[in-house]
């Protein structure tokens, strides 16, 4: 199973943002932490408010995110996520429950990596932790510009 992840992880690389930033070895260190998780198409993966200690890379397939609004039932599209896009980045760092709601549009896998082992890599290999925060950063950072730029647009 390791040597199947640390595979997804090489043939991914390019696609995978927050795995940029990291050297082979860097990688070869971080892959065993991952975990793979199958939800096929139209499924639930994450519940809005719902516990989320993961940090998960889309290595297949495609995720919607969505979020509910004040109107009770009706929920806005915030991103649909492809390959290499990470999610729960937030909730699992701040130990919060899940920003919004995540479906898989297709059958998809994710690597998922706990906050626990995240935690106690960082503690181990801190320059290695310090470069995956900060692609996280930077990550969130156009994610963020781009949603105030949708806001603005709707307003």
């Amino acid at each position: 199973m390791e040597q199947l992840i640390q595979q997804i992880v090489e043939t991914a690389v390019d696609r995978i943002g927050i795995l940029q930033v990291l050297n082979y070895d860097e990688r070869v260190q971080l892959a065993p932490l991952f975990e793979r998780k199958r939800f096929p198409a139209v499924t639930i993966c994450f519940e809005e408010g719902a516990t989320m200690n993961i940090i998960g890379i889309v290595a297949s397939g495609r995720l919607e995110v969505k979020k509910q609004t004040e109107h009770s039932g009706k929920s806005m599209l915030i991103a649909v996520l492809d390959k290499g896009a990470h999610i729960g980045n937030f909730s699992a760092l701040r130990r919060r429950g899940s920003f919004g709601t995540i479906v898989a549009l297709e059958d998809t896998e994710i690597l998922t990596v706990s906050r626990d082992k995240l935690e106690a890599f960082v503690e181990e290999y801190p320059r290695t932790g310090v470069k995956i925060l900060k692609a996280i950063a930077a990550v969130d950072a156009v994610r963020l510009q781009k949603a105030l730029d949708k806001v603005v647009r709707l307003s």
